[in-house]
């Protein structure tokens, strides 16, 4: 054990150390991150969307599917917000509205960019679909998971209500046998 000079251990680390002075941090001093810090995370869905908006403004994409993938954006901006709102943004709702933000509306499109140019609007993949035909689709599809996710935020914060206005006419509301006032 180190100790402070006088035969007193100077802590209660048994280990032969030295003890840095104190500085005291200024603006300039990095912190130092402890054990005993909260890690710094950020909300799962705060994160932006710009990447639909740069698939947006591409030109190899069809006019038709740059204007669902506008539509796809303001639907997640819209809510994206009503579920941080509502402190929503950590459970399913907030993972799910990732996933099409980050994960499945990229895919569908990078996958239509993929096609050969000359031939993407032109050939038939599958079921007589084409390319542009498939990514409209898919696209259409996650504009209704986007609405599904709002509608089910909308009905959790219903819930909510429901169950508060049942607590307050159990604590407050009249009861069969009591007494009335005239």
């Amino acid at each position: 054990m180190a100790d402070t000079g006088s035969g007193q251990p100077c802590c209660d680390n048994p280990m032969p150390h030295r003890h840095r002075p104190y500085e005291v941090p200024t603006a300039d001093t990095p912190r130092r991150r402890r054990p005993y810090d909260p890690p710094q995370t950020q909300t799962r869905v705060a994160g932006g969307d710009q990447g639909l908006l740069q698939f947006a403004a591409d030109t190899r994409l069809p006019e038709s599917s740059r204007e669902r993938i506008g539509a796809l954006h303001d639907r997640l901006a819209e809510a994206v917000k009503y579920v941080k709102e509502r402190n929503l943004d950590s459970g399913l709702h907030g993972f799910n509205l990732e996933q099409i933000r980050d994960d499945f509306a990229p895919n569908a499109i990078k996958t239509y960019l993929a096609l050969p140019p000359s031939t993407a609007r032109t050939t038939v993949i599958v079921d007589g679909k084409t390319g542009e035909v498939l990514l409209n689709e898919q696209l259409d599809l996650l504009i209704k998971g986007v609405d599904q996710q709002l509608v089910s935020a909308a009905m959790a914060s219903g819930d909510e209500m429901r169950a508060s206005e049942r607590f307050l006419r159990e604590k407050f509301g009249a009861r069969p046998g009591d007494l009335e006032l005239d």
